[in-house]
């Protein structure tokens, strides 16, 4: 993501759509080089990956990610 204030907006928009994704930020990461993380579990069915997924594409088309 890059900047910090893009990956929180980003991890905010994410949110509003039903997927928790965090933003990582400096001190955790280098200056410049904030990310979202995700973590997938066994608990996850297919269907959930497939609508997050979903959800991440249409915001990266959206121009959040």
């Amino acid at each position: 993501m890059g900047e910090s204030t893009r990956a929180l907006e980003a991890s905010q928009k994410l949110f509003e759509y039903g997927v928790y994704a965090s933003a990582i930020r400096p001190p955790t990461v280098p200056a410049h080089t904030a990310r979202i993380r995700t973590t997938v579990t066994a608990a996850h069915t297919e269907d959930d990956i497939a609508q997050a997924l979903g959800i991440f594409s249409r915001l990266r088309r959206e121009g959040y990610l």
